[in-house]
């Protein structure tokens, strides 16, 4: 139970400031015991950490993992200020202090422990009893969010910010998911290795014990009389010595098999121990990006509630997917941010309109430079449908024709309708089609993802960047698949030829 102390510990900053409180940080664990925590971190990098209410009312117990180890250090509590120590008691807050060690080591605070608080270990994330309601909730929170109208420009803003932090969050609960991986199989080879060394001991040890059976039984034979009485146990003291060396010379195998077992695994851990650095790299790197993006939201207003259930259910998403999808997407770069290709009129004209301004421009830069190449192929953005709620549609330029192909999201994340290949995120869907060809999806279509519509320039500038005004007119079924003369307003300026284009709708709105 929370004491006073603690109480107004968890008020501190909800009024007059724009940090959000303890109770709404998800290191934050409460009353727990100091094993659940431990289990907590255990495969967790160096610079996870914890906070829990001490057993010393009003006090905190930081949990940090350093050098692959636990440790454990006291905050202090005294007249609203907190510190780890009594005579050091300089914040206002335990999120001040905190967020102070995000970026300065607890070398301040003890020249032993030099690591920051650099990867917070959320509660939410660890309960079991509620995975079925956090993935619903994750499905129910990417349906309302990014994907369909917003009301005002600040609208559309937070939902793209949510989307950011759904990519970001992704990437890094994937690496720290192939971090652990990583750590595990290292873990066990370790352990069969151990069990390889311990093999050619006992193996040894056996031998050797053999061979000194052997040395007895030929000390006992060298000394008894041949002409003696016991000659029949000679002879079968001799034919027990061949059993022995038989059995020595197996054992010798067994040993040098288990040797070069040995060796092998050595190798193999050496490439294992590469691939962890690797992982913990790219863990790192992802939980970097993941912060910044998280603090850039909550500089922006978004609500830490808003925040953390976005991360929460999109963690608790990751540990569903296959591993060999996570290996997959890992490295697999995202070169775009939502606001390039993500926007927010369902207008399948205006759609087609802006991938083919987008080429133009391409186009126009290529002239500009005297760089003479086809036209690009792959131009996309992804709209809300216009007919169907809850579904998106893929814009994407080929040739002389725009398809529009419908996305669907069911319980295993976004993808094409019926095409049995569904991605976490939207961010993940472009970030594989950016690599594979369409055609994986339509035949026809025989393009990747190669540029967003939107330039990064306009989608900087305006929250509702890439939001073309409603079409003057709607075009009826009938002109679906119809050939149309189509040409940007920034292809007429410069003088472009208007050029032939086969819209296909394939009866996507």
């Amino acid at each position: 139970m929370n004491t006073p102390s603690q109480l107004s510990s968890l008020r501190k900053n909800k009024a007059g400031s724009s940090r959000p409180g303890l109770l709404e940080q998800t290191w934050y664990w409460g009353d727990v015991d100091k094993s659940t925590v431990s289990k907590a971190l255990v495969d967790q990098p160096d610079g996870a950490f914890i906070v829990r209410n001490a057993s010393t009312p009003g006090d905190f117990t930081l949990s940090v993992k350093f050098q692959g180890q636990v440790k454990l250090v006291k905050i202090h509590v005294r007249g609203g200020k907190c510190g780890f120590s009594t005579d050091a008691l300089i914040h206002d807050s335990i999120v001040a202090l905190v967020d102070y060690h995000r970026t300065c080591s607890l070398q301040v605070y003890n020249d032993l422990l030099d690591i920051a608080l650099l990867y917070p270990v959320s509660m939410r994330r660890n309960s079991h009893s509620s995975r079925a309601n956090i993935r619903k909730a994750s499905i129910v929170m990417s349906k309302a969010s990014v994907f369909h109208s917003a009301k005002t420009p600040a609208d559309w803003e937070e939902r793209l910010g949510l989307e950011r932090l759904r990519i970001a969050q992704t990437c890094s609960d994937r690496a720290a998911r192939l971090f652990d991986n990583a750590h595990s199989e290292l873990g066990r080879a370790e352990q069969l290795h151990k069990s390889v060394a311990n093999v050619i001991i006992d193996l040894e040890r056996k031998m050797e014990g053999l061979r000194e059976v052997i040395q007895v039984q030929d000390d006992l034979i060298s000394s008894h009389h041949p002409d003696g009485p016991k000659e029949k146990w000679v002879q079968c003291m001799s034919s027990n010595k061949t059993l022995l060396e038989g059995s020595i010379k197996r054992m010798d195998a067994e040993r040098d098999a288990n040797a070069k077992t040995k060796v092998k695994l050595a190798t193999v851990m050496d490439e294992m121990r590469m691939e962890l650095r690797i992982a913990k790299k790219r863990l790192m790197r992802f939980y970097d990006i993941r912060n910044r993006t998280y603090a850039d939201l909550v500089k922006q207003g978004v609500t830490a509630l808003k925040l953390d259930a976005t991360a929460d259910s999109t963690a608790e998403m990751v540990m569903g997917e296959p591993m060999q999808v996570s290996i997959l997407l890992a490295d697999l770069p995202l070169r775009w941010d939502p606001a390039q290709y993500l926007v927010n009129n369902p207008s399948k004209e205006a759609a087609a309109a802006q991938v083919f301004q987008a080429r133009a421009r391409l186009q126009q830069a290529d002239l500009n430079s005297g760089i003479q190449r086809a036209p690009v192929d792959g131009v996309f953005l992804i709209r809300p449908s216009a007919s169907q709620s809850h579904k998106l549609v893929l814009t994407v330029l080929h040739g002389d024709r725009v398809s529009h192909c419908l996305i669907e999201q069911t319980d295993k994340g976004w993808g094409f309708e019926h095409g049995g290949l569904y991605f976490l995120t939207i961010g993940d869907f472009v970030r594989y089609y950016a690599h594979r060809s369409l055609e994986e999806h339509n035949r026809e279509i025989r393009t990747i993802l190669t540029m967003p519509a939107i330039p990064m320039s306009v989608a900087k500038r305006s929250p509702s960047a890439g939001d073309s005004p409603p079409p003057t007119s709607s075009r009826s079924s009938s002109d679906c698949g119809t050939m149309i003369a189509t040409s940007s307003a920034s292809s007429s300026a410069r003088g472009s030829p208007r050029i032939p284009v086969r819209m296909d709708f394939n009866g996507v709105n």
